[in-house]
C-alpha cells in the first residue's frame, strides 16, 4: 500500500491518500482538511478509484474539505460513531471556537465506525481503535504495520484535550492503549511520522 501525505491548511493538517499497489487501483482518503481539489487531483493524477473517506475523529480542521471531496468524486465517508454529533455542530467540532466561522457537513456517513471495525482496502485490512480523550469519539486506523492516529498522538506529542469532549484522562488512557501494540509506523494528524517505539521512549511509557 502507497500513502500519500497532503498537509492542508491553516493548521497544517496531514490529510494522507492509500493506494493499492497493484492496478486496478483502489484508494481511501484519510481525514480530508481543506483543499479538496488537490486531494482529488492526486487520486485522480495516480489512477485510483477513492472507495471511501476515512475521519479519525470531526474538529473543523479535518473535515472542511469533506463535502467538497465527495462532490469532485462521489465516495462515500465513514465516521467514528461517537464522533458523528460535532458533524453538524459548529461549537463541538471547533470551527466557532478557534476560527469564528461555522463548518458544517451536509453529507450523511455511510457507516458510523466502532472499535474493531475493519475497512478493507485491495488485500489491506484497516482496523479501527477507539482513542477517545481528545474528542469524545476519536478513532486511531491500524494496519498492522501503520497506525492513523489523527490527534491521539504526533511526534513528541499528542492532542489537545480543552475543546468540547476533550478528557485528559481519556487520552492518556487511550495513549497507554496504543503504546501496548508492536512497532508500528505512525501517521498523525499533525507533524512528521514517527513509530509507536519513538513514541514510548519519549513518553516513558
Amino acid at each position: 500500500m502507497r500513502v500519500y501525505t497532503l498537509c492542508v491548511g491553516p493548521v497544517e493538517t496531514n490529510c494522507y491518500i492509500l493506494v493499492t499497489e497493484k492496478p486496478p487501483y483502489h484508494a481511501l482518503v484519510i481525514d480530508p482538511g481543506y483543499d479538496e481539489d488537490s486531494i482529488a487531483s492526486l487520486i485522480f493524477k495516480v489512477g485510483a478509484h477513492l472507495d471511501a473517506i476515512l475521519l479519525t475523529h470531526t474538529h473543523f480542521d479535518h473535515i472542511e474539505a469533506l463535502d467538497g471531496l465527495i462532490g469532485k468524486t462521489g465516495a462515500s465517508f465513514y465516521c467514528p460513531e461517537k464522533d458523528a454529533p460535532a458533524l453538524t455542530d459548529f461549537i463541538t467540532n471547533g470551527s466557532m471556537i478557534l476560527f469564528r466561522y461555522p463548518v458544517l457537513v451536509n453529507a450523511s456517513p455511510a457507516r458510523l465506525l466502532r472499535d474493531g471495525d475493519v475497512v478493507e482496502l485491495g488485500d489491506e485490512k484497516l482496523t479501527v481503535i477507539e482513542t477517545p480523550g481528545h474528542t469524545v469519539g476519536s478513532v486511531c486506523y491500524d494496519t498492522g504495520a501503520l497506525l492513523f492516529t489523527g490527534d491521539t498522538l504526533f511526534r513528541g506529542g499528542y492532542g489537545r484535550t480543552d475543546l468540547p469532549g476533550g478528557r485528559d484522562d481519556e487520552l492518556h488512557s487511550s495513549l497507554m492503549k496504543l503504546f501496548s501494540l508492536s512497532d508500528r509506523t505512525v501517521y498523525p494528524g499533525h507533524g512528521k511520522k514517527s513509530t509507536l517505539n519513538a513514541e514510548r521512549r519519549y513518553f516513558g511509557a
